[in-house]
């Protein structure tokens, strides 16, 4: 997982970078100026107001021509009108014809000019004259003796011919001027045009760019013949106080742009453009691009949104999150075009979205698809546990189904492996989530508590044992139950738990295994009253024998009396044997530290008495030093007795029997050496199973003394031997770990060895 994560974090973090990267070069190019085009000649149409009745256009119109002749027209005409005009009493006269070439009326023109004071245009040529980049044309010198304001009236149309944007400030680099429209719509508010005057730069210069709020098409403003007026035909009144533009409307006479509001074959003429610009200006309705920091932002906020989604949420969310985004887009756009007159387009974010969505998608894919082929490559090389997977080579996408498809099978056969397993445990066993609530029973736990799958474990089991104390819910472990719990119908059960962690080690569930140890404990109570039957029992009516033997010797014959005195030992024998090796078997040993060499010389102080009677000295050896072992001191004491007393017991007399102590490879070894008859093969093989006497004839023992000795071996974590030949005497070794519990060394060659566990008795005693 972490892997995984990792991967698809860097391919994020890579699609991220190229995303940013690509779309902050493309707003920096403007790349996407066609579509900004398309979306502002939208939202321009949501835009438009009513066009201001205080705007009025004197049109030289086709009617004009024809009553007044041909244009240009003589310079007295314009004279007669701009006297009319000012009769009227205007605001602002906004004359836009050029007067550039001296003419016969031109003085007519300047008296008529310096009473009307009129806007006029001037020309600029680019390239222009006698080499120079830039040739600006004024109107005749007697116009500007007169007092006319002089500006610019140049329309600039996009790279697809529509005029969106007028610059308010154009020249060349040492004087700026101010647009025509500008200076009608200062004069019109009564204040001085705050342009720039000078500009840095080379050519035709250009400054304070505003777009356009168009308030309709063609022919939207009030209008009316030029020849009309100069007839008198129009009432002064209708020009009073008013904006007033003069210009030329009539077929093939004045320039024609296209706008964003034209119909096809539509186009606008100059003068009715400049009238939308005075009135957006007036207004204060004109619109600014908006300012380069806000453009990336628009442009790369919605982006880094979206790839904040890629990174945390899922593909449906991300989905719904890219249409909510570039729904908002629109929405910001538009606000702010028509509420704050800043126009700030959307289409750079939209693109962003829409590349970068697919591409997201195909590195996400690509990642996972890795991933998944990794691990389904590595799921196949995973040993399995039923039939071996078989892998197929071929195409990219074969190959991935195929993986997949047979992942998928294993994955369901290892389910049903795991569950039928499950159900044919012997015990009653659930699996238990962490959060404590059942997943799964087997058959046994089926019968046992019923349908408990998604219940809680606490109650269920409470139910079970009858004991409300377990019923409060608790998280699954070792410590939440007791080690054993008994039912109302008397049965017990050996609690115990075992945790399932998944591939990283975390805990991910347990198995809590209900064990029916009702017939074991019917076993041990039965063991421990056989055991009260041997040690009391049985062993007092043969005490009571043999004391009732030695007060009445003189009225028992001797040769009787010896025999049942005989048989009396023999039981207690018998009994004695049986209590110490059910003891040996089951009891708990307590862990001590044990010196070994305290317990050899134990055991040979205790059976001085019989070896002093049979004449035969008992040899030490390596008992000179501390040799410590983990054990029960009893048992192992025990253990060394029936060992020597062995070979005193079946030793010729007046011979000598050695033992001794010898370390080697972590072991502690208890030797044993006699110079008997020693023993065959056979008997060697049979040596330590119980009620197997080295000498049948004997009248004493019950053949368990050696099972006894092995019992404590294999309780030590230990091994005990015979080695014999017949002639040759025997040597008995009981091994030691220096730590219970490792594993005992094996079995060396002629040596009959018995390993820990084996021949262990699990059945009480009857």
């Amino acid at each position: 997982m972490v892997s995984r994560s990792r991967r698809i974090f860097a391919e994020w973090l890579t699609v991220a970078i190229l995303a940013t990267g690509a779309l902050a070069l493309a707003v920096s190019a403007d790349l996407f100026r066609r579509g900004d085009n398309l979306v502002y000649d939208r939202l321009t149409l949501l835009a438009r107001q009513p066009a201001s009745e205080d705007i009025i256009i004197v049109a030289i119109d086709d009617e004009s021509i024809g009553r007044l002749g041909n244009f240009p027209w003589p310079r007295d005409i314009h004279a007669r009108l701009l006297d009319r005009l000012q009769a009227a009493g205007p605001r602002v006269i906004l004359y836009d014809v050029l007067f550039v070439d001296p003419t016969a009326h031109d003085a007519e023109l300047a008296r008529a000019a310096a009473a009307a004071r009129p806007i006029l245009p001037l020309y600029v040529e680019v390239p222009g004259r006698n080499g120079e980049a830039v040739t600006v044309v004024e109107p005749i010198a007697p116009l500007r003796a007169a007092g006319a304001s002089i500006g610019h009236a140049n329309l600039s149309p996009d790279e697809d011919g529509i005029v969106r944007r007028v610059h308010l400030a154009e020249g060349r680099s040492d004087r700026l001027w101010p647009h025509v429209a500008a200076l009608a719509a200062c004069r019109a508010a009564g204040v001085a045009c705050a342009l720039p005057k000078q500009a840095s730069g080379e050519g035709l210069v250009r400054a304070r760019s505003y777009l356009i709020p168009f308030s309709g098409a063609r022919q939207h403003y009030r209008t009316v013949p030029f020849s009309a007026v100069l007839e008198g035909g129009v009432p002064a009144a209708f020009f009073r106080d008013k904006i007033v533009l003069v210009g030329a409307t009539g077929t093939g006479l004045s320039d024609a742009y296209a706008t964003p509001l034209a119909e096809p074959n539509a186009l606008m003429p100059g003068v009715e453009l400049n009238a939308n610009i005075v009135q957006a200006l007036i207004s204060g309705r004109a619109i600014t691009p908006a300012a380069s920091w806000l453009r990336y932002a628009v442009a790369l906020g919605p982006l880094w949104i979206l790839l904040a989604g890629f990174l945390r949420a899922r593909p449906r969310f991300n989905f719904l999150l890219g249409l909510a985004l570039a729904a908002g887009i629109f929405v910001l756009s538009a606000g702010m075009l028509l509420l704050d007159g800043i126009w700030a387009s959307p289409v750079a974010a939209l693109a962003g979205l829409v590349a970068v969505y697919p591409l997201w998608g195909w590195r996400r894919l690509e990642a996972t698809t890795g991933y998944m082929h990794e691990e389904l490559e590595r799921f196949r090389r995973d040993p399995d546990l039923l039939l071996p997977v078989e892998h197929r080579t071929g195409e990219t996408v074969q190959t991935e189904i195929d993986l997949l498809r047979g992942a998928i099978a294993r994955a369901r056969d290892l389910q049903h492996f795991i569950a039928d397993t499950l159900k044919g445990l012997p015990d009653a066993s659930i699996v238990i989530g962490a959060d404590g609530h059942i997943r799964m029973l087997n058959d046994r736990a089926h019968e046992l508590l019923g349908a408990a799958e998604g219940r809680h474990f606490s109650p269920i089991v409470a139910e079970l044992a009858n004991d409300s104390a377990l019923a409060a819910e608790r998280a699954p472990g070792k410590d939440a139950l007791p080690a054993e719990i008994r039912d109302r119908h008397g049965r017990i059960f050996d609690v115990r738990w075992s945790p399932i962690r998944d591939r990283e080690g975390a805990l991910a569930s347990w198995v809590l295994r209900l064990a029916d140890v009702t017939e074991f404990r019917t076993a041990t109570r039965q063991r421990e009253e056989a055991l009260q039957l041997l040690t009391h029992d049985m062993r007092s009516p043969q005490a009571s024998i043999l004391t009732v033997l030695r007060q009445s010797r003189d009225a028992v014959e001797p040769g009787v009396a010896k025999r049942i005195e005989g048989y009396a030992r023999r039981t207690l024998a018998l009994a004695d044997g049986f209590v110490q090796l059910a003891r040996a078997e089951a009891q708990p040993i307590a862990f001590d530290d044990v010196d070994l060499h305290d317990v050899v010389l134990d055991a040979v102080d205790d059976l001085w008495p019989q070896s002093s009677a049979r004449r035969m000295p008992v040899e030490t050896h390596g008992c000179d030093e501390e040799v410590l072992v983990r054990g029960d001191r009893g048992l192992l004491t025990r253990a060394v007795i029936n060992l020597v007393g062995n070979a005193i017991k079946y030793a010729p007399e007046a011979s000598t029997v050695r033992c001794g102590i010898q370390k080697d490879r972590g072991e502690v070894t208890i030797w044993v050496h006699d110079e008997g008859a020693g023993l065959t093969e056979a008997q060697v093989a049979l040596l330590f199973q119980p009620f197997r006497r080295l000498n049948p004839a004997a009248s004493e023992g019950a053949g368990l003394g050696l099972t006894f000795v092995r019992s404590v071996a294999e309780r030590h974590g230990g091994t005990v031997s015979c080695r014999s030949k017949p002639g040759e005497g025997t040597r008995f070794e009981l091994r030691i770990p220096y730590c219970p519990g490792n594993a005992p060394p094996s079995s060396a060659t002629g040596q009959a060895q018995l390993p820990l566990g084996a021949g262990r008795r699990e059945a009480p005693l009857q």
